[in-house]
């Protein structure tokens, strides 16, 4: 199991491949709603679209410098590349890359979204020139359907959910009772508030 334990920041343990390893089953993929018992005292940290480019760079270089490593759901038909390093840096720190689609839609049908997963996986190879399994998904806008359950299953890629999204009026007395009571999986985008909270 793969974690990484962090001393005196709010994400006291963080790894979303611990807790999917520790939750699956032979009825997986499953859906991991960040509630489970396993998460208990635990926190997983996601970004999700990953669209602008130079909050992107600040919050890895933040995840790096604190020893945090995070799952990452970009949309690959909205990355901009000005630096292509900074992907392929993602990448080789460790950084987990997970499936949520080439374009943020959702409703698709289970056709669709293999095809659209594989031109993911070719888009991202492309501009990372890495090899990049996908172990996980996060539908857009949380859409969940028939098409996509079939989907993930037949493509054994695990769902995870989110159970917190940090506001401007969060603070850390209000979040350390989430994680500490629940456990929670961090919904976090490329913005200026998001950026903030992370720093």
């Amino acid at each position: 199991m793969n974690f990484k334990k962090v001393i005196g920041y709010p994400s006291f343990l963080i790894c979303l491949v611990f807790v999917l390893v520790v939750t699956a089953n032979d009825e997986t993929p499953q859906i991991v709603f960040g509630n489970e018992e396993e998460f208990v005292g635990k926190i997983a940290i996601t970004i999700d679209d990953c669209a602008d480019e130079s909050y992107l760079k600040s919050m890895i270089q933040t995840l790096i410098d604190k020893k945090i490593h995070a799952t990452l759901f970009p949309n690959t038909n909205f990355i901009v590349i000005e630096d292509k390093k900074l992907w392929q840096n993602i990448v080789d720190n460790g950084f987990e890359i997970g499936y949520h689609t080439t374009d943020h839609t959702e409703g698709k049908s289970k056709k669709q979204y293999l095809s659209d997963f594989n031109q993911f996986k070719s888009d991202f190879q492309s501009f990372t020139e890495r090899e990049v399994k996908i172990n996980f998904a996060r539908p857009p806008y949380g859409v969940l359907s028939d098409d996509w359950y079939n989907f993930v299953y037949d493509e054994n890629i695990s769902t995870a959910w989110w159970s917190y999204v940090p506001k401007e009026t969060s603070t850390y007395n209000s979040f350390s009772k989430v994680w500490s009571e629940k456990g929670s999986i961090i919904l976090l985008h490329t913005n200026e508030d998001d950026n903030n909270w992370l720093t």
